[in-house]
């Protein structure tokens, strides 16, 4: 009986708690609403990461001429990294909290950093012309450096393909990529993220399945970038595959209210 009525309680609460906040949001309230997502994403002379902001009314975030510049940090503001260039593109309508939302892209540019770049808790920072400055919560990125191989390629991506679980649909929790030689290689190290990755240290000269357990979060996490580090006759290579889309899962939006953050504009 006690196992019955734990569901029930706990959906209770969250039913009240979300009656408690709609009823705390003003008439015509501006609002915006983050999701938290973990980003990664290869490096490149210039490369951009996606982040979608909805809103439910009109507002200088959606104009790219009212936008000072834009940078993603930590928490503090002392870890951070300023945009060389950004877009903005409307995208859907969706609907959270009994409201109707205008979801936008954001395509942040920036430039090559030559070393990984990681913040676990990552703020997306919006400065206004006007000095108006925001700061929207979007969760865990990993910039990934690309060590570049011209004119050189030692193996196959043969097969690649991504699980997720009951607990969080929207998240991978296994990815599994077969790797084919074309000479014999040691496979040193295969990452996805900055908490993600094997070391396999293996010698492969046939294809070769890997499997790399993610580590089970409650952020959304459907595209990755893979770097694959491998030694091909006493000289260390890297292979990479940018932002793969292992799945698409959409959710109806209110069933998103784990990851939403929602703001309160002025």
């Amino acid at each position: 009986m006690k196992k019955i009525l734990t569901p029930v309680i706990m959906l209770l609460i969250v039913l009240m708690l979300l009656i408690n906040y709609k009823a705390t949001i003003k008439p015509n309230q501006s609002l915006a609403i983050s999701q938290k997502t973990r980003y990664s994403v290869m490096q490149n002379e210039t490369f951009t990461l996606e982040v979608d902001l909805f809103f439910n009314q009109e507002n200088l975030l959606m104009n790219k001429e009212a936008i000072e510049y834009l940078y993603i940090a930590d928490q503090n503001q002392t870890k951070k990294i300023v945009t060389s260039t950004f877009e903005i593109s409307y995208l859907a309508k969706r609907n959270f909290i009994g409201q109707s939302f205008k979801k936008y892209r954001f395509s942040l540019s920036f430039k090559d950093l030559s070393n990984d770049f990681h913040i676990n808790e990552s703020y997306l920072t919006i400065v206004l012309k006007n000095d108006e400055v925001y700061h929207f919560y979007i969760g865990q990125v990993s910039f990934l450096s690309n060590q570049r191989n011209e004119n050189e390629s030692h193996l196959y991506v043969k097969d690649l393909y991504g699980l997720n679980d009951d607990s969080n649909e929207q998240s991978l929790s296994e990815v599994v990529i077969t790797i084919d030689p074309k000479e014999a290689i040691t496979i040193k190290k295969i990452t996805l993220n900055h908490f993600d990755w094997i070391e396999p240290n293996e010698v492969i000269t046939t294809e070769k399945t890997f499997h790399i357990k993610v580590n089970p979060s409650d952020l959304i996490y459907q595209r990755s970038a893979i770097r694959i580090e491998y030694v091909h006759q006493g000289n260390t290579y890297s292979s990479s595959i940018d932002g793969f889309l292992f799945f698409d899962f959409k959710a109806k939006s209110e069933t998103l209210g784990e990851v939403n953050t929602i703001y309160e504009l002025n």
